[in-house]
């Protein structure tokens, strides 16, 4: 699918502001519930882009993952809210 292959090309940035626009545009109603595999999955890649996030991080900030005191320059914690939320809306968990 070539509009799949061109979502994947953007940066990740970009393709939060397409999916953003997407999950706003289509409702669960328009497909009706999702299955339990569908939110196995979701659940699944939602972690994966975590845990992927996290690895970007530890290289940005090596204090990533200990105390925060023990490297104050990391400030781990800023924008943590906002990549919570990302994270939930991406899983369809809650609206974006």
């Amino acid at each position: 699918m070539a509009v799949i292959e061109e979502f994947n090309s953007l940066p990740q940035i970009e393709q939060l502001a397409v999916y953003e626009a997407i999950a706003r545009k289509v409702t669960p109603a328009d497909y009706g519930p999702l299955s339990d595999e569908d939110l196995t999955a979701i659940a699944a890649e939602t972690f994966a882009v975590l845990d992927q996030e996290e690895d970007r991080a530890r290289v940005a900030c090596p204090a990533v993952g200990s105390a925060e005191e023990d490297h104050p320059a990391c400030s781990r914690n800023e924008g943590q809210a906002d990549l919570s939320r990302r994270s939930s809306s991406q899983a369809g968990l809650v609206p974006p």
